[in-house]
């Protein structure tokens, strides 16, 4: 990319929103009623659990100084506020097709995907064994008490989503099916986060990443946003997939105008 498209691709993915999406009455009592039924389903998966798994097994595989292995979990509130955003001011969440969390963790991403989108699968891939484990046993509460909750709440779910947790490394799973996903990324390093941005997904296909935005080559940037995680406050930017030759060229002829 040359001067001009590094220039332009500044300015096109810096962009700060200044009036957060706010969710509605409605949509506050049917947030309300799913972070009932996401606390139920995790209140014997705390993320105190799985911080500690994560740790005894890197400290016994030797790979405490890996920063991209370091432990997070989302907050259920803010994941559903970007959900929100994403279905009332970008063209709404994709109905059906694959929700995948880069680094699943305990599989809270997962979940929270299956409760606030209209996904047919959501999976998780996680290095770990650990924390693989217990996204395997976060999904068996899922499948077992899940139906009975989409019973009694019959307006808010037309599908029963999948959930599945993949073991293995997110640069070697293929996840180019993908509709959605989601990175939280704040301690991967730029070669990684590359790495990802050029996985070739579907040109629409959106991206939630925490701390660092996907490349500009192929990603736009929709909103960033400050939102509150398991270890504070978190840089949030929500980004959509797009041709990387659509893009190059919207890049020049950015950086052209700023000269002109």
């Amino acid at each position: 990319m040359d001067i001009e498209a590094e220039i332009a691709a500044y300015f096109i993915n810096n962009t700060k929103v200044d009036d957060p999406y706010t969710l509605t009455e409605y949509e506050e009592l049917v947030y309300s009623r799913k972070e009932l039924i996401f606390n139920k389903l995790t209140e014997h998966f705390t993320y105190t659990q799985a911080k500690e798994a994560s740790k005894q097994e890197r400290m016994e595989t030797d790979q405490m100084r890996v920063q991209s292995l370091t432990y997070g979990e989302i907050e259920f509130r803010s994941f559903a506020e970007l959900f929100y955003t994403i279905e009332s001011r970008y063209g709404g969440l994709p109905q059906g097709g694959i929700f995948y969390d880069l680094g699943s963790g305990s599989g809270k991403g997962i979940l929270a995907a299956a409760l606030l989108g209209n996904f047919q699968e959501c999976k998780g891939i996680e290095i770990l064994d650990s924390l693989h484990n217990l996204c395997e046993k976060l999904i068996s509460e899922y499948e077992d008490k899940f139906t009975q909750f989409v019973i009694s709440n019959h307006d808010m779910w037309t599908v029963i989503p999948k959930l599945k947790s993949i073991k293995g490394d997110i640069m070697k799973v293929d996840w180019t099916d993908a509709r959605m996903i989601f990175v939280n990324s704040t301690c991967f390093d730029e070669e990684m986060i590359m790495e990802i941005s050029e996985i070739p997904v579907a040109v629409g296909t959106f991206a939630i990443s925490l701390t660092k935005a996907l490349s500009a080559n192929s990603w736009v940037q929709l909103e960033t946003v400050r939102r509150k995680m398991s270890w504070g406050h978190a840089t949030v930017y929500i980004q959509r997939k797009v041709d990387p030759e659509e893009q190059k060229k919207l890049m020049i002829e950015f950086g052209r105008a700023l000269d002109s």
